[in-house]
């Protein structure tokens, strides 16, 4: 379970570095957006795969869409293929990153992000803390997480022998 929660948490935070896009919640305090999607969002959505073409279009809509509102973004690059950026503040309490991020590029983003995880650097961590130990990593995030358990070994612990 602690690893599905550090995936959650890397998951969450690998898309962005001083400010989540899309953390801002709605006005009503609903705790969800009741904004419309993009018609090419959705069609990336549509066969339940996001391709790396989708993801950087959503992407460059996305930014498109905050810089016609006004706004940049600090880009501070890609680690496995996922956009690390971030948000002016004020972007942020006008609503426009909201606004922005769920109608081009919100779905798209969660969706691409948790296909990288048997790529990501949660991943190596443990593939390398398994070999450290003598076990043959699997190569899927779900395996990683068995072979954790069965060995009784924690994420605590891997963080412990890290180099």
């Amino acid at each position: 379970m602690k690893v599905l929660l550090v995936l959650a948490t890397v998951v969450v935070l690998t898309g962005c570095t001083s400010q989540t896009p899309g953390s801002a919640a709605p006005p009503d305090g609903s705790g969800s957006s009741s904004q419309a999607v993009s018609r090419a969002q959705s069609a990336a959505l549509s066969d339940g795969t996001v391709t790396e073409d989708e993801y950087e279009s959503g992407y460059r809509r996305y930014v498109g869409c905050l810089k016609s509102a006004g706004f940049e973004i600090l880009d501070n690059g890609e680690i496995n293929k996922v956009h690390q950026f971030g948000v002016p503040a004020a972007a942020v309490s006008s609503g426009d990153d909201e606004r922005c991020y769920v109608k081009e590029f919100k779905s798209i983003d969660i969706q691409w992000q948790i296909s990288r995880e048997d790529t990501s650097d949660t991943a190596k961590l443990i593939e390398a803390c398994l070999t450290a130990r003598g076990i043959n990593p699997g190569t899927t995030m779900a395996q990683l997480d068995r072979q954790m358990k069965r060995n009784n070994i924690s994420l605590d612990d891997c963080l412990k022998t890290a180099p």
